[in-house]
């Protein structure tokens, strides 16, 4: 019943943004849902509930591959005729209808932060929805922490997630329940575990440094610092590359509850050298490729060793003290807050 829902959703969704129901589906329709991760199952079923007009010509196919289309949708693509199907009952699509104009554009699919549900712009029940909730899942903060250690534990990580589950793409919702009870130094692990982990943070002209991500899907393609994840890269030890270190993100939701939590902030932290203490949720980012090749950098993949974040970050305190600060207490560190310069403002 789930995926019959989430298949009239995506048939009036492409309704809409064709701008008429009975306008028939092209090339560039299914590359836009390639795009926004839907499933290739449910991209199927798509194509054999809609009217289709189709390139199928074999430059038209290897340009749908090279952007990432499955041969399961090539397969389907191919196969379809261009016979007008069914279309979804008048009152499922009524019930939509102000989803499928949200959509229609490119750009944002929420008014606001607070309207964005936790799948974000991804198809509800779609595996690119339950990657995004896992970004927004917070760890229950009255456990234990593990504590990781940069880099091995990290690499670890790695490895083990690639054997069950590989990297570079989307995965099968379901199978994110395989990223459970990973040995590490600290003890066991899986996705959703409450972490922590001490570095370093770096800035530039060394790497990025902190910046705010822009547009995602999990935060609804919803522009400017206020409205996105931070992503903030972490290293073992100050002066250390990027490409050696892993990445820690701050969602924006409830975001400014916590003074300093923003760029600028961590910005001027990373410059001073300090030594941070980060706490918060396990998160396998395997939509990306790992790139901790310094001298063979992968275009379009952020550096680090591990796709294994913590995010969201739940606490977040630094050590400003010359002497350094003990990993076992608390004492001589401090919240951001104590680093806010009063000049700043939001990026929008």
């Amino acid at each position: 019943m789930k995926r019959f829902v989430i298949l009239l959703f995506l048939v009036s969704m492409m309704a809409a943004q064709s701008g008429s129901p009975g306008h028939p589906l092209t090339n560039d329709d299914f590359a836009k849902m390639v795009e926004q991760h839907i499933a290739p199952a449910v991209i199927v079923k798509v194509i054999g509930f809609s009217s289709t007009h189709l390139n199928t010509s074999a430059e038209a196919m290897q340009s749908l591959k090279a952007a990432g289309t499955s041969l399961e949708v090539l397969d389907a693509m191919t196969a379809a005729q261009p016979a007008i199907h069914a279309q979804p009952p008048q009152g499922v699509a009524a019930q939509i209808e102000g989803v499928a104009k949200a959509s229609k554009s490119s750009g944002a699919c929420a008014t606001d932060l607070a309207s964005c549900k936790d799948t974000g712009c991804a198809v509800p029940g779609s595996d690119h929805a339950v990657f995004n909730q896992a970004k927004r899942h917070r760890p229950d903060i009255s456990a234990k922490p593990v504590v990781l250690k940069i880099p091995e534990d990290f690499e670890a990580l790695q490895e083990v997630a690639e054997k069950k589950v590989g990297s570079g793409d989307d995965i099968a919702g379901d199978s994110r329940t395989e990223l459970v009870d990973i040995d590490t130094s600290g003890g066991k692990v899986g996705e959703g575990s409450l972490v922590r982990v001490f570095g370093f943070l770096t800035a530039k002209p060394a790497g990025l440094g902190p910046h705010p991500n822009t547009g995602e899907s999990v935060n609804c393609k919803l522009r400017g610092e206020p409205n996105n994840d931070i992503h903030i890269p972490v290293v073992d030890q100050a002066g250390e590359s990027e490409f050696q270190g892993i990445v820690v993100e701050m969602i924006p939701q409830d975001r400014n509850k916590n003074p300093g939590w923003d760029s600028k902030t961590l910005i001027a932290v990373a410059k001073k050298g300090f030594e941070v203490w980060i706490e918060g949720g396990l998160f396998y980012d395997n939509e990306h490729k790992v790139n901790g090749d310094q001298d063979n950098p992968l275009s379009g993949q952020p550096a680090r060793i591990s796709l294994w974040e913590i995010h969201p970050i739940t606490t977040f305190l630094v050590c400003s003290n010359p002497a350094g600060c003990s990993h076992k207490s608390k004492t001589g560190w401090k919240p951001l807050s104590a680093f806010k310069t009063k000049s700043h403002t939001h990026t929008q």
